[in-house]
């Protein structure tokens, strides 16, 4: 499933930037919302969903270091 057009890897950090959580384990109704809200940011901003998966990755793990 290496497909960035589509897809993008669900991570901790990401999902912490996106939500203010912090989470351990994903079920696949976390995959269904995360990858929804990869799409609609990637077209928002004209990148694709692995890059903006990417982005929050990094964006996540700088929160995290922030918070601690």
């Amino acid at each position: 499933m290496q497909n960035p057009k589509k897809y993008g890897v669900i991570d901790v950090n990401a999902w912490f930037a996106l939500t203010g959580r912090r989470k351990q384990g994903f079920n696949s109704e976390n995959w269904i919302w995360y990858l929804k809200e990869i799409r609609r940011l990637a077209r928002k901003h004209g990148k694709t969903p692995r890059q903006i998966d990417m982005a929050l990755m990094k964006y996540g793990q700088k929160l995290q270091q922030a918070s601690k």
